[in-house]
């Protein structure tokens, strides 16, 4: 028999005669990967009975029974994933074979997995403070590696021990920001997959940390209420990456959609005369490649001017300039109205005069300084195109400005520190302090209280969206407001000029700006593809080709080039049938 099916390392037996139709989807389009129809597997053969045999057969309600399976076909493996059991009678039961990312879509869906409820490890560090001050928030917090207790044995997650500010609560406080890149590695350990060495891996994207009010020793405390499935497609769409996994070897890359296709050789085919095209009106398939992207910040009250509305946006008075040098050469020489009145453009930045207060003693003061502002606004590619939103995005920060008294003098600190409105991952925030702001005191409230009922307990909801940060590795001066000297701390920031204090030592330059930026690296570079689909016309053709092509190539047809969406291919009890289904969009 040229088809073997294998659940759980156990050879079944499909029926004789059926078709299998297995399909291979294209992850650049579809995000997923190979699956097929319904597979009748008959309980009137032994071996079946026997696999099935402790299977209730008469029971009515929903079953979700997962097996690891392998589907080899003239002894090559076509499929090693998971097999989804989808009913089940007297003669006969029936699995769905999944591999690839659409397994990853199959324990998303009906497994119910939450990268959130993973074990991610549990780590118990020592914090070193550094020589300096002798103050809190002047040191330096050093991870002794060498004391760290890490319970999970699928690697370990770097972090970093900074400071946060809860708007909820009204108070900052230390928490440890997790790696994201290195959360991803162990979610995918997690799922069976090991991720492959990308550029994710290099400088600035594997210094990206996810942004927590809430202080905890798990990161996956830290992340949303997403299924993996959620997540890959909200770092597909921030990263402008496709994820391809290697069924066989166990290994996920992270891919450029830049690079995607011009890094594979090309499938030339002969089609038959039989063909179909689908046509839409509007296109409705979305693409990060060609989608108009935005931001879904958070409702932080320091987002204030990173992000402006769309009616300013569109209808503020702007000076137009070549290069951001040359809009601050013109504010500079402009009058004090005129600074606040304009916005200075350039290619890569938008400045404006913008009212800052400061501390003078005991008195608040304000200046007017060159701002720049909406750094984070969206990536427009076409006016009336589709409209795709990240949920993982910059989160906001604020300026937390403290008085301190070291060795008997009083000194004003500034800091820029992430902001959080609604402190992702957290549970009850009794964890974190509760206050009761009534009277204009702050008092928190007492245990008995909460017991007795007299006080409640709000649970809060998780934000659907994860707010990430850059933590480059080297620590930054920081200074004091009235004084000579300065102090150290990792710098958290978004963008390498946005909310910076003049007198600090500036951070890499690095962005998440979508838009061009001045920066060295920034997010839309990841953007820019230079080439797209006509995604308004899906041709339908059958070609005869021995074996099964490889989708995520490019197909000639004709001598024009084309994007394959997905492969349909018929397995029969002699093997892979000649005659393949591909559906297609033109490269334009």
């Amino acid at each position: 028999m040229a088809t073997v099916l294998f659940l759980d390392g156990i050879q079944v037996y499909p029926s004789s005669g059926q078709n299998i139709k297995l399909t291979r989807e294209n992850p650049y389009f579809t995000q997923s990967d190979s699956y097929t129809l319904d597979v009748t597997i008959p309980l009137d053969i032994l071996e079946n009975m026997r696999f099935f045999g402790n299977i209730n057969r008469v029971e009515k309600k929903k079953i979700v029974k997962k097996f690891q399976c392998k589907l080899i076909v003239n002894n090559r493996i076509l499929l090693d994933g998971s097999a989804k059991m989808v009913q089940i009678t007297e003669k006969e039961v029936k699995v769905q074979l999944l591999g690839g990312n659409s397994e990853i879509n199959f324990l998303s869906e009906d497994s119910k997995v939450y990268i959130d409820e993973m074990d991610l490890g549990f780590a118990g560090v020592d914090l070193t403070e550094s020589a300096g001050w002798g103050t809190a928030n002047s040191q330096i917090f050093v991870i002794d590696w060498s004391k760290v207790i890490w319970t999970c044995t699928r690697g370990y997650v770097r972090f970093v021990p900074k400071e946060v500010y809860d708007e909820t609560l009204g108070w900052s406080h230390i928490a440890f920001h997790y790696n994201l890149i290195d959360m991803l590695r162990t979610i995918f350990k997690n799922l069976g997959y090991e991720l492959g060495a990308s550029f994710l891996d290099q400088d600035p994207w594997d210094k990206l940390y996810v942004a927590t009010a809430n202080y905890t020793n798990h990161p996956s405390h830290t992340l949303p209420h997403w299924t993996p499935k959620n997540l890959l497609d909200e770092l597909k769409k921030l990263f402008n990456i496709t994820f391809v996994f290697d069924q066989l070897n166990k290994k996920v890359t992270a891919v450029a959609n830049s690079t995607f296709f011009s890094e594979l050789p090309v499938n030339s085919i002969e089609v038959t005369d039989e063909f179909s095209v689908e046509m839409s009106e509007e296109n409705s398939s979305q693409s990060v490649s060609s989608d108009n992207l935005s931001y879904d910040m958070s409702d932080s009250s320091h987002h204030d001017y990173d992000v402006i509305d769309d009616n300013v946006r569109n209808n503020a008075p702007k000076k137009e300039f070549q290069t951001s040098t040359q809009a601050r050469t013109a504010y500079n020489a402009a009058t004090e109205d005129e600074k606040k009145k304009n916005i200075y453009c350039s290619p890569t930045s938008k400045m404006t005069g913008w009212i800052n207060e400061y501390k003078d003693g005991e008195a608040i003061k304000e200046r007017l300084e060159l701002t720049q502002i909406d750094v984070f606004s969206p990536l427009v590619r076409e006016e009336k195109g589709n409209k795709m939103a990240l949920k993982i995005c910059p989160v906001a920060i604020g300026k937390w400005v403290e008085e301190e008294e070291i060795y008997g003098r009083k000194h004003i600190v500034e800091y820029r520190v992430p902001s959080l409105s609604c402190p992702t991952g957290s549970d009850n925030v009794v964890k974190h302090g509760l206050e009761n702001t009534s009277g204009g005191g702050t008092e928190q409230y007492t245990i008995q209280e909460y017991i007795q009922g007299e006080e409640s307990i709000e649970k809060q909801e998780k934000e659907d969206r994860m707010q990430i940060m850059f933590i480059p590795n080297t620590p930054k001066s920081v200074p004091w407001k009235i004084s000579y000297t300065k102090a150290m701390a990792y710098p958290a920031f978004t963008d390498y000029l946005l909310k910076k204090d003049d007198n600090a030592e500036q951070p890499p330059m690095w962005s998440l700006s979508l838009n061009p930026s001045d920066a060295k690296y920034y997010i839309g570079q990841l953007h820019n593809n230079g080439f797209s689909f006509n995604m308004k016309a899906k041709y339908c053709v059958k070609f005869a080709y021995k074996g099964i092509p490889d989708a995520k190539r490019i197909f000639v047809i004709r001598n024009k080039r084309y994007g394959c969406e997905k492969i349909e291919v018929n397995i029969t009890d002699e093997g892979v049938a000649d005659i393949k289904t591909a559906y297609l969009y033109e490269l334009s």
